[in-house]
């Protein structure tokens, strides 16, 4: 699971009602965070917040880009300790080696332009 911050502005996060119809939910719900953040306002679906797969790994993660611009990521240890980290990266999507650290939960930030994205990785 991930969460999105853009410049630390007010967040709005409002949960869709599923429809249901005799007890059953037609779908189930989504989340949609609403920023609001001087000038405009940007809608994005839970689903685009996870960034990090697969997950849990073994090993190799992949590292989607957030934007479309350059990106850097940073990988911590649960208790905020750098792991290993890459700013400036191009593309689409970047490969991680993580098969050399520790067996765990590490914390995943990806920043682009004014959005930043954590996301939990086990490591198995």
């Amino acid at each position: 699971m991930g969460f999105i911050l853009q410049n630390e502005e007010l967040a709005n996060i409002h949960r869709e009602a599923a429809a249901v119809e005799d007890g059953v939910p037609a779908a189930a719900p989504g989340l949609i965070i609403t920023y609001t953040a001087g000038t405009g306002e940007n809608k994005v679906n839970a689903e685009s917040a996870r960034l990090v797969y697969p997950n849990p790994s073994e090993g190799k993660v992949l590292i989607k880009n957030p934007s479309t611009g350059n990106f850097s990521y940073a990988v911590y240890t649960v208790i905020g300790s750098l792991v290993t980290s890459k700013d400036d990266n191009s593309g689409s999507v970047v490969e991680l080696d993580m098969s050399r650290y520790q067996k765990g939960t590490y914390i995943v930030e990806v920043k682009a332009q004014t959005i930043t994205v954590k996301n939990k990785l086990i490591l198995k």
